[in-house]
C-alpha cells in the first residue's frame, strides 16, 4: 500500500478518534427547550439511578446502571453494531438505617420484558446495621439515547416478598456533581439521614 493510500485511511480514522475523545465516554448530549430561557444544552452522564424504601425508614434499595457499551460501538455504530443499542452494568445497593441486620435475597430485576435474576441469597450482601452494601448484578440492554429506564425489582427482605417499580433517571454531569460530589446527597427518600 502506498503512502497516499495509507494517509487516506489513517487521517479520517485519526480525526474520528480525536473527535470522539472530546465527549464524555458513554455520555449523551441533548438540547431541550426551556420557555423561560430558551434552548438549553444538557450533557448527560453514563449513569442511571433511582432509590426507594423497601422497609419504610429502615431498609432502602438503589439501582445504578452504568453505560458499559463498548467504545467501538459508540464511535462507529454502523461498523460495530447499532450505536442505539447500549449495554449497562447493574449494581444494586441496600441501605440499612436500622440497628439490626436484614436478610436480602432472591432478587429479580427486569427491564423491557428481559429478566435478570438470581435465586441464591448468598450472592447478595446482608443489609448490615447502619450501612450501605452493594452487589453487581450483571448487564442489561437499553436504548443508548434514553434519559430514563423503568425497571421492576422483586426480592425478599427477611423472608417477605417485596416488589418495586423504579424509574432510573440518567443523571446529567452537573447532577452527578451536585448529588454525589463532596457534600452531596443522593435524591433518595433517605437523603436527610446522610
Amino acid at each position: 500500500m502506498s503512502l497516499p493510500q495509507l494517509l487516506a485511511i489513517a487521517l479520517p480514522l485519526s480525526l474520528s478518534l480525536l473527535l470522539s475523545a472530546c465527549g464524555p465516554v458513554g455520555g449523551l448530549h441533548s438540547s431541550e427547550s426551556d420557555p423561560a430561557t430558551g434552548t438549553t444544552n444538557k450533557t448527560y452522564s453514563k449513569y442511571f439511578d433511582d432509590g426507594q424504601w423497601l422497609l419504610k425508614d429502615k431498609v432502602g434499595i438503589s439501582v445504578v446502571i452504568d453505560n458499559e457499551t463498548p467504545i467501538g460501538r459508540q464511535m462507529f455504530g454502523g461498523l460495530a453494531g447499532k450505536d442505539s443499542e447500549g449495554t449497562g452494568k447493574i449494581t444494586v445497593y441496600f441501605w440499612n438505617f436500622d440497628d439490626r441486620q436484614h436478610r436480602v435475597g432472591k432478587l429479580r430485576l427486569s427491564h423491557g420484558g428481559q429478566a435478570r435474576g438470581t435465586q441464591d441469597s448468598s450472592m447478595l450482601p446482608a443489609a448490615k446495621p447502619w450501612s450501605r452494601t452493594g452487589a453487581e448484578f450483571g448487564e442489561i440492554p437499553f436504548f443508548s439515547y434514553a434519559t430514563e429506564l423503568k425497571v421492576d425489582v422483586s426480592l425478599e427482605v427477611d423472608g417477605q416478598r417485596i416488589q418495586r417499580s423504579m424509574l432510573l433517571k440518567r443523571r446529567t454531569v452537573e447532577e452527578n456533581r451536585r448529588f454525589y460530589g463532596p457534600g452531596g446527597k443522593p435524591p433518595y427518600p433517605w437523603a436527610d439521614r446522610l
